[in-house]
């Protein structure tokens, strides 16, 4: 991951507020997951994968499943189907409450290196009445930039590679099986996702636009992109296909593609011949 921006976008941006959504649900999952580490909860109980959480309604296709679910499971739908409730269920369960929870994601946000990022809850739902007092920014409940977003995404992939097991394709939880939310692993985009191995991350939507943090890897080389932004009405204001988010997020993966092509083409090209017969050797 090197942190390049390869996309089109206005330097003043970078550090520009905006609101990450659902994107909060990662660092929610890195408090989850530094509970599990340390087999306690925050207030002291014993947390393990295993782990009940609180009874909750879940929707596969026109069914109202009432379902027990562990926290293992709990994850999958953290990450993969980016459920609100999980994520204030997940506050509850290990601090007692999503207030002291929020606390600890704040922490965690600025010994991650995240600058201009505040949060007050753990799902990134919008809208919370303390945002305009906390952010000065109407409509927000937590606030990021560009910036903080990218570091995020390289701390979770050297920090956290565990997210890869809960932002696959699917998942079952009982008898049950669901699909992911990432536009990515959709039928139009799946062989392409795939090249680029695509295994994470998060999805967020906003009244702004919908978003969206993917990872993979390609030839050994770990590959990140941000795009931001989508709207999915007409002129009308009437809902249309998604097609801009995954297909921008695409794009940025084959520049990805084609910048560490050329480096090594560089690479290549200033290598001396004792050094090419050594490389051939090894």
């Amino acid at each position: 991951v090197k942190g390049r921006i390869i996309g089109d976008l206005d330097t003043n941006m970078i550090d520009y507020p905006i609101d990450p959504a659902s994107l909060t649900k990662i660092l929610t999952y890195m408090v989850i997951l530094d509970c599990l580490k340390a087999k306690k909860t925050l207030t002291g109980g014993e947390f393990s994968l295993d782990t009940k959480l609180v009874d909750i309604v879940l929707v596969n296709g026109e069914k109202h499943i009432h379902i027990h679910i562990n926290v293992d499971e709990g994850l999958k739908f953290l990450m993969g189907r980016s459920k609100n409730r999980i994520a204030s269920s997940f506050a509850q369960l290990i601090a007692g409450s999503e207030e002291a929870f929020v606390e600890v994601i704040n922490l965690k946000a600025r010994q991650l290196g995240l600058k201009n990022s505040r949060f007050i809850n753990a799902s990134g739902l919008p809208g919370h009445d303390l945002a305009n007092t906390i952010h000065g920014l109407k409509g927000f409940s937590n606030v990021s930039t560009l910036e903080d977003l990218s570091i995020l995404t390289i701390q979770t992939s050297r920090i956290y590679p565990e997210y890869t097991k809960y932002t696959g394709r699917s998942y079952k939880v009982g008898d049950y099986e669901f699909t992911s939310v990432n536009p990515l692993y959709r039928k139009p985009y799946r062989d392409l996702a795939a090249k680029y191995g695509l295994n994470g991350l998060k999805t967020g939507t906003t009244d702004n636009g919908r978003s969206l943090i993917a990872t993979g890897k390609l030839n050994n080389h770990e590959l990140s992109i941000i795009t931001l932004g989508h709207l999915h009405v007409d002129e009308n204001d009437h809902l249309v296909k998604e097609r801009t988010r995954p297909e921008v997020a695409l794009k940025l993966f084959a520049e990805n593609e084609r910048l560490l092509n050329l480096e090594d083409y560089e690479v290549e090209k200033k290598r001396t011949p004792r050094e090419a017969l050594t490389q051939s050797l090894s």
